[in-house]
């Protein structure tokens, strides 16, 4: 673990002793699904370890689920009773006043002016619970949450009948191929990384069973199990798989859309296609071809940066080598519909769906972003993920009910954030922490994190698993499912406040949950992935992106491995940002000596919300005008730059780029 031979022991519980129970429960951080043990004692989590025989990780964790656990949930900052403000103050109040407080606002608000904002990391049932309250207690269609908006991923759903995976993270074992787009696997879901990681390396390798692991001799080969397979990447910037990739497509940010197309084109064009599953399982391909039979592969190589002969090769690696695996990542869902229509369309023409090693795995996400989709807690998005007629607005709201903690106010999206609530008159905040959403709150409801309550959460691959409740919550705080429940009661909604009644009423909205039982979900939770009868291609529009303003750089934002979507307060987890690497921002060698940046100085960044200095990075890898940023980074005052929660004024998803000026600072 830590040490293999126990002559070193992790600060944060040194001399504590050991546990005197342990539970099993699912990690809260990225949506891979990691089971973990919880080592309790004294109603404290002391330690975490992995769940060796638990089907997504197979004893795998990261270091956000070894060192993370405990400072989230044993945190000072924890909130512990309700609170009302009163005559400009938040004082602590009973919970019936509290309740009754924020029940009275959602009634005497018209329901257009009320909004309702989640956090993607709440259990399914709360999630389910919450969507109740807004549609049938309130009626208002202002649902949002902390992740891109939806319809990014239509193209998924006209395919699919779902938005969600059609793969699984065991066919990761079965694939000859692996095309990750848009995505850092090893950054973002690290045990997934990993798995990549294992088997395009050379030799190839196969871990020893987890039953072995502490039998195993470090000194032994691991013997090659299979043949490698071809690693494609298509990122704007170098990443830790790179050093195993066969290609990398060193793409135009923002063109991945037309760089898939090109590698469609020329699909179809060498008879590199799967006509038979064309002809069989899919439905409207002659529109789709017809409409790419005008796409010139030299506008492609153009618009993207990517050369001809370079698009043939990668082409001909992904389609003569199946099955295949395409791993799509948050950079595709920022770029909207048309580049995830390119790459659901890039699956069928290959007959990538619907088999062994096959399919598209998303790698974008929280712990239960999936979660959310299925319980319809996003609007235009019933639970089932059935379509609904709804148009959210958002420029007039008066009350704002928020629900977990995910969000924060700074940067562009922050800022966004907070000229709503600035116009709200009324701010429910039902969270864990105290966070800088209390200065304008006027009802605050302390909720709990994950250790802390029962529930489900469902995964990337759409593994539904149990989450449990190993200490309790301090103070007066509840579990959100409950508080849910009591305003759901005031607005004559039933909710059960009990996690397995819930589930048993989403199990059936919910295509593929029948009969699915909450207490059966024991151990190795279920994958539901259905497959329609056939696949709709989807419509495929291609639009050159508009350009850049002059003396404006486009800013993509990053994640960083030690400090996952999880620093929404420095606080929160001390023992993880001791270590990780400096915040920096990364841009290429024709942009440094344009605006006079130097590798190491200093920039000013000035826009859209944004106002802060950062070290400089010089890639030499990077070309072009583009610039990164690690979002997850806690920056000066000014701000953090990270894009992480709904965007109620702007039609591009959350998360999205942004454009900025960058100054040199001298000194």
């Amino acid at each position: 673990d830590v040490c293999p031979v126990g002559a070193l022991e992790e600060r944060q519980n040194r001399h504590s002793g050991p546990g005197e129970h342990l539970v099993r429960t699912v990690c809260n951080y990225c949506p891979v699904g990691c089971q973990l043990i919880l080592e309790v004692r004294r109603g404290r989590v002391l330690r975490v370890g992995p769940d060796y025989e638990a089907p997504a990780n197979r004893g795998q964790y990261c270091v956000r689920g070894r060192f993370g656990v405990s400072d989230f949930v044993h945190n000072p900052l924890r909130l512990r009773t309700p609170m009302v403000r009163k005559n400009g103050t938040l004082t602590p109040a009973t919970w019936a006043e509290a309740l009754g407080a924020a029940a009275e606002a959602l009634k005497n608000t018209p329901p257009e002016q009320v909004a309702f904002l989640a956090s993607s990391r709440l259990t399914s049932e709360e999630l389910y619970a919450l969507q109740k309250v807004a549609r049938e207690g309130v009626g208002t269609p202002n649902l949002g949450w902390d992740l891109p908006d939806w319809s990014a991923l239509e193209p998924l759903h006209t395919a699919l009948g779902k938005v969600g995976p059609t793969a699984t993270i065991a066919d990761i074992e079965k694939a000859r191929t692996y095309l990750v787009v848009g995505a850092d696997p090893w950054e973002t879901v690290p045990v997934v990384g990993m798995k990549v990681v294992q088997y395009t390396r050379t030799p190839a390798i196969t871990l020893p069973p987890a039953s072995d692991y502490f039998n195993y001799l470090p000194g032994r080969a691991l013997l090659p199990g299979r043949e490698r397979g071809s690693l494609i990447l298509v990122n704007p910037r170098p990443t830790h798989l790179n050093r195993f990739a066969d290609a990398w497509v060193k793409v135009r940010p923002g063109t991945d859309a037309w760089l898939i197309a090109g590698l469609i084109k020329v699909i179809l064009e060498e008879g590199l296609a799967d006509p038979e599953f064309i002809n069989r399982e899919t439905v409207g391909f002659d529109e789709f071809e017809a409409a790419l039979r005008d796409l010139d592969l030299g506008r492609v190589s153009r618009i993207t940066g990517v050369g001809r002969d370079e698009l043939v090769r990668v082409a001909r690696l992904f389609a003569r080598n199946r099955p295949a695996l395409i791993m799509v990542g948050g950079g595709i869902v920022r770029q909207g519909r048309p580049a995830v229509a390119a790459l659901v369309a890039l699956a069928l023409v290959t007959g990538n769906v619907g088999r062994p090693g096959a399919g598209i795995l998303p790698l974008y996400g929280t712990a239960n972003s999936q979660g959310a989709l299925d319980a319809g807690a996003v609007a235009g998005l019933g639970p089932g993920q059935v379509h609904l007629d709804e148009t959210p607005d958002l420029d007039n709201v008066k009350t704002c009910y928020l629900v977990g903690d995910s969000f924060d106010l700074e940067g562009p999206a922050g800022l966004r954030l907070r000229r709503l609530l600035e116009g709200c008159e009324t701010v429910i905040v039902q969270g864990a922490y105290a966070s800088p959403l209390l200065d304008f709150a006027t009802i605050v409801l302390p909720g709990a994190t994950f250790a802390e309550k029962d529930g489900t959460v469902t995964s990337l691959e759409r593994r539904i698993q149990r989450v449990r409740a190993a200490v309790r919550p301090p103070g007066e705080a509840r579990p959100d499912l409950a508080i849910l429940a009591e305003i759901g009661r005031s607005l004559g909604v039933d909710i059960s406040p009990r996690p397995a009644e819930v589930f048993a009423e989403l199990a059936e909205r919910v295509p593929g949950f029948a009969g699915l039982d909450y207490e059966e979900l024991e151990f190795e939770g279920p994958v539901v992935n259905p497959l329609p009868e056939a696949f709709k291609w989807p419509d495929l529009r291609l639009a050159e992106a508009e350009p850049v303003p002059d003396g404006l750089v486009t800013v993509y934002p990053g994640r960083s491995f030690y400090r996952y979507d999880l620093t929404t307060f420095p606080a929160m987890l001390k023992t993880l940002t001791t270590v990780g690497r400096d915040r920096v921002l990364e841009v290429g060698p024709e942009l440094a000596a344009r605006l006079g940046l130097a590798d190491g100085g200093a920039v000013r960044i000035v826009g859209d919300g944004w106002d802060l200095v950062s070290r400089v990075r010089v890639s030499a890898e990077l070309a072009g005008d583009a610039a990164f940023w690690d979002f997850e980074y806690v920056g000066p005052p000014g701000g953090n730059g990270r894009e992480r929660v709904p965007d109620p004024y702007a039609p591009n998803p959350v998360f999205g780029p942004v454009k900025v000026r960058l100054e040199p600072v001298s000194g």
